[in-house]
C-alpha cells in the first residue's frame, strides 16, 4: 500500500501540474495495428482488443530487453530464473501457452516451455502488440494465453541515417548499439549490431557496481549469473509496382557463466557451468496490393536454435578447466522451417474472405531425446470470412490442420465489432489449442537422481475463450473488458509413484476476469491507469475438497510530462497482488498457499537536442528495491519458499547519437 500511495502521488502530482497549465494544440499520433488483421488498421477499429507499446512508452522504463518491458504490463507477470533467464505468464497461464513472434515469425527454442525474454533486445523494434486469448485460427498452436508480436521499424523513403547508443546500468550492465539505415529508389534497408555485457549481481553488491575482477573465493558466485549477449540483424525492403518484398536475418549469441562455490576443504577447485546459446532467424515476406487493400501476403522463414551446456571442474589456483563426463554435458538443437500465406478476396461490397495456409516442419535433436532426433510436421488450411454492414463487422474463422504426431482439433472463431459514435463494442469467441512439444513427446533423461520421460500418446490441449469489451474514445480513452478461458487436458510432468516422472494430460484450468483502463493524452502529459482482477482454478484438487476461484488484483499506471521541447520525465508503476493456489503438502492434504504481493516502480528523465541528433537519459529502475518475495512454496530438498523478482534498485545512464 505504501508503494501504491507513493506512485499515485507521483502520478497525480504530474497530472495536476499538467492540467494547471494552459492547454496547447498538439498532434496526436495515430496508432495502427496489424496482428491478426488483413491490413494495417487504426487500433480503435481493430476487430480485437490489441494492446500496443511504442518506443515512446518503452523508454520511461529504461528497458533494454523484452523482459524489462513486459514486467510493468497489466495481466502480465515475468518470472525470473537468475541462472538461466526470464519467462512470463498472461492471466496466470504461461510457458508453451504464449506465442511470441517477430514480424509474424513464431520464435522456437523453448527451455522448460519458455522463450527467454531476456535474450530479446528491443532497440530494433518499432512497437509491440499484445493480444490476450488464442489466435489459433490465424497462427496455430501455443496461443491459449495470448500472442505477442514485435514489429520492426520500416525505413522506406528515408535518408541515410546512423544511430549509436551506449548504456550503463549500475548493477554492472554495459550495452552498446550501432545501426545504419536508409532508402533510395526501390530499396531501403537497415543493419544493426549490439552487445550487452552483464557481470552478475548478488544481494550484497554495492549500488554502483563497476566491472568486477575475478575472485577465487566465494565472491566468484553471483545470484544473477554474468552473461554476454551479441546480436546482429539486417533487413531490407524492395518495392516493385504493387509488390513489396521484405527479407530479414537476425543472429543472437549468448554466453552465461554459472560459477560454483570453492570446494572444501581447501577451496582450490569449483564445479562450473557454461550455457552457450545461438539463435539464427532468416525470413522473407511478400505482399501484393490491389487498388483497395492487401491481395497476397506470404511469409517464409528458417530458424536454427542451439544451446550447449558445458560442465567442468575449474582449478582456482591456475584457472585451468577440466571437462566433466559426457553425462554432465547437454546439447539441444531446434531447426524450424515454416511458411504462412493468405489470399484476400473481395466477394461483394462489405463481404470478403481470407484464404490461407500455415505449414511448419520442426526437428529437435539432443542427447536427452529418444533416438537423439525427432521431427514433427504441422500443415493447416484456414479461412476467415468478413461481413461489414454499416457500423457492424462480423468475422468468422475456421482452421483444420494435419499433424504428424497427434490428432488436431477443428478450430472455429468469431469476432464482432460495433462502432457507434465514440464507442466500440466487441465480442470474441475462439477455440484454441496447444500441441505437445517434441520434448514432451520424446524426452528421456535418466541418471542417479532423475528418471524423466516423454509420452508419445499425449493429446493437444484445447480451450474455449470468450471475451467482451466496450471502449470510449474522445478527449480521453477508457475501456472495460471481461473474459472467460476454459482449458482442457493441460500437460505437465507427473510423479508416476514408481520413481519415474512422465509428461501426461492430467488437469484442466479455468480463468476469468475483468479489466478497466483509462488514459488521456495531453499536450504536456500522458496518463494511463489500469486495474484488473483475475480468478483462476484448476482440477488438480480432488472433487471432495473446496476448490474455489482464487482472485488476484493488479494495478498499473504510467505518467509522462514534457517539461520543454527538449526535456521530459516519466514513471511506470505496477502492483502485483498476492496469488493463492491449492497444493498437496506431501501427506495428501490439500492446503492453500499464497505468494506475497509486490510492486515495481521505474522512472526516468530524458533530454534531446533541438535538432534531435543527440539524446541522453537518466533512469532509476526498481525504485522500491524489490528483489525476492515469499512464493508460498513448500520448502524441501529441491524447492524453496523464495522467488526472485529482480536485482536491486539500479540507475541507468544512456547516451545516443543520430546523424
Amino acid at each position: 500500500m505504501r508503494a501504491f500511495l507513493l506512485a499515485s502521488c507521483f502520478s497525480f502530482g504530474l497530472l495536476a501540474s499538467a492540467l494547471a497549465q494552459e492547454e496547447d494544440d498538439f498532434v496526436e499520433l495515430i496508432e495502427v495495428v496489424i496482428t491478426g488483421e488483413q491490413d494495417e488498421v487504426l487500433k480503435t477499429d481493430a476487430i480485437r482488443v490489441i494492446k500496443t507499446l511504442s518506443t515512446d512508452q518503452i523508454k520511461y522504463s529504461s528497458a533494454i530487453t523484452l523482459s524489462d518491458v513486459l514486467r510493468s504490463q497489466l495481466n502480465v507477470r515475468v518470472n525470473t530464473d537468475p541462472v538461466l533467464g526470464s519467462g512470463m505468464s498472461i492471466n496466470g497461464l504461461g510457458g508453451n501457452n504464449i506465442k511470441i513472434m517477430i514480424d509474424g515469425v513464431p520464435l522456437v527454442g523453448r527451455l522448460n516451455g519458455e522463450i527467454d525474454l531476456s535474450q530479446i533486445q528491443i532497440d530494433q523494434y518499432e512497437r509491440i502488440e499484445i493480444i490476450e486469448g488464442p489466435l489459433a485460427v490465424e497462427y496455430g498452436t501455443n496461443s491459449l494465453a495470448g500472442t505477442i508480436n514485435l514489429i520492426s521499424a520500416t525505413t522506406a523513403d528515408a535518408p541515410l541515417e546512423f544511430k549509436g547508443k551506449v548504456r550503463y546500468e549500475s548493477v554492472g550492465s554495459y550495452a552498446q548499439t550501432a545501426s545504419i539505415s536508409g532508402g533510395k529508389g526501390i530499396f531501403s534497408g537497415k543493419a544493426q549490431l549490439s552487445q550487452n555485457y552483464f557481470d552478475g549481481w548478488s544481494i550484497d553488491d554495492s549500488n554502483w557496481d563497476w566491472i568486477n575482477t575475478y575472485a577465487a573465493d566465494s565472491g566468484r558466485v553471483s545470484t544473477w549469473n554474468p552473461k554476454v549477449q551479441r546480436q546482429a540483424s539486417a533487413s531490407g525492403q524492395f518495392v516493385f509496382d504493387n509488390w513489396i518484398i521484405s527479407p530479414r536475418v537476425e543472429y543472437l549469441s549468448e554466453l552465461i557463466e554459472n560459477k560454483g562455490y570453492p570446494r572444501a576443504p581447501y577451496g582450490e577447485s569449483a564445479f562450473d557451468d557454461k550455457y552457450q546459446t545461438n539463435r539464427l532467424i532468416h525470413s522473407v515476406k511478400f505482399k501484393s496490393f490491389d487498388d483497395e487493400s492487401t491481395k497476397w501476403e506470404i511469409l517464409a522463414s528458417y530458424q536454427d536454435f542451439k544451446r550447449l551446456k558445458s560442465s567442468f571442474k575449474t582449478d582456482l589456483t591456475n584457472l585451468q578447466d577440466e571437462m566433466l563426463g559426457p553425462e554432465m554435458q547437454d546439447t539441444t538443437r531446434v531447426r524450424n522451417y515454416m511458411t504462412r500465406g493468405t489470399r484476400n478476396i473481395k466477394i461483394h461490397e462489405g463481404i470478403s474472405v481470407r484464404l490461407g495456409w500455415d505449414v511448419a516442419h520442426e526437428t529437435f535433436s539432443g542427447e536427452r531425446i529418444t533416438e537423439r532426433e525427432k521431427s514433427l510436421t504441422d500443415a493447416a488450411l484456414f479461412s476467415i470470412f468478413g461481413y461489414t454492414s454499416g457500423n457492424h463487422t462480423h468475422q468468422l474463422g475456421i482452421r483444420k490442420a494435419y499433424n504428424s504426431s497427434f490428432k488436431t482439433p477443428f478450430l472455429p472463431s468469431y469476432n464482432y465489432l460495433l462502432k457507434k459514435d465514440d464507442y466500440r463494442w466487441r465480442f470474441s469467441y475462439a477455440k484454441g489449442f496447444r500441441s505437445p512439444s517434441l520434448k514432451e513427446l520424446h524426452f528421456q533423461f535418466v541418471d542417479l537422481n532423475h528418471q524423466l520421460f516423454g509420452n508419445p500418446d499425449l493429446i493437444a490441449e484445447t480451450s474455449n475463450y470468450v471475451q467482451g469489451s466496450v471502449s470510449f474514445s474522445r478527449n480521453f480513452e477508457s475501456s472495460i473488458r471481461v473474459f472467460y478461458n476454459d482449458i482442457k487436458n493441460q500437460i505437465g510432468l507427473v510423479d508416476q509413484l514408481d520413481g519415474t516422472y512422465q509428461y501426461v494430460n492430467f488437469y484442466d484450468f479455468t480463468s476469468n476476469g475483468a479489466e478497466l483502463n483509462w488514459s488521456k493524452k495531453h499536450s504536456i502529459a500522458d496518463i494511463e491507469l489500469g486495474l484488473s482482477v483475475v480468478g483462476r482454478k484448476n482440477s488438480i484438487v480432488p472433487d471432495n475438497v473446496n476448490n474455489p476461484f482464487t482472485y488476484t488484483t493488479e494495478i498499473s499506471s504510467s505518467v509522462s510530462k514534457d517539461i520543454s521541447k527538449q526535456l521530459s520525465i516519466g514513471a511506470i508503476y505496477k502492483f502485483n497482488g498476492a496469488r493463492t493456489r491449492f497444493v498437496n503438502d506431501g501427506d495428501n492434504n490439500i492446503i492453500p498457499l499464497s505468494s506475497a504481493p509486490y510492486s515495481i516502480l521505474d522512472a526516468s528523465f530524458s533530454w534531446m537536442s533541438k535538432n534531435k541528433n543527440y539524446a541522453a537519459q537518466f533512469g532509476a529502475r526498481n525504485i522500491l528495491d524489490v528483489t525476492a518475495i515469499d512464493s508460498g512454496a513448500i520448502s524441501g530438498v529441491h524447492s524453496g519458499s523464495m522467488s526472485w523478482i529482480a536485482w536491486g534498485r539500479s540507475f541507468v545512464l544512456s547516451c545516443s547519437i543520430n546523424i
